[in-house]
């Protein structure tokens, strides 16, 4: 069946705040596993002469957050973490904590506009066949109709 309007904004929302969600998840998972690669590193864990598979230690969902966190620089950013990771993971951490708080700030902020929606499309989204009736009532009340109804 086909959705009506208040239905659309609310599939529309509940998107926004998925991906918002995702957005913030993703960037606390890299998050800890650049904190946990970094304190490897510090307590001498992982030696820093020797060079390290990147991919051991962050997942291919981090490197991906990571990559997208400096738009079209990701992949210049991505060859400099696997070429000189101990220089450049203390920066990329400062860029993903900066990158949370800012998308935390936002969801905050979206949280109101989100429950605006919520509050004002529910109970008109409930009445799914108002369209079908609606429809169904131009059809029934047009002239055609009714010159074959008054004989």
């Amino acid at each position: 069946m086909r959705k009506n309007q208040y239905e659309e904004s609310l599939f529309r929302c509940e998107d926004d705040r998925y991906e918002m969600d995702m957005l913030l998840g993703s960037v606390s998972s890299a998050i800890k596993h650049v904190e946990i690669l970094l304190e490897k590193m510090n307590n001498n864990t992982i030696s820093v002469d020797t060079t390290i598979c990147i991919e051991k230690h962050l997942s291919a969902m981090n490197l991906r957050c990571i990559e997208r966190l400096y738009g079209d620089n990701g992949l210049d950013v991505m060859d400099l973490l696997k070429k000189n990771m101990h220089s450049a993971l203390p920066v990329i951490l400062t860029r993903l904590k900066q990158k949370q708080e800012e998308w935390a700030r936002c969801h905050s902020d979206f949280q109101k506009v989100w429950a605006e929606v919520y509050a004002k499309n529910h109970h008109k989204s409930l009445d799914h066949r108002s369209f079908y009736f609606k429809q169904q009532d131009s059809k029934n009340l047009s002239t055609k109709c009714m010159k074959w109804t008054c004989y």
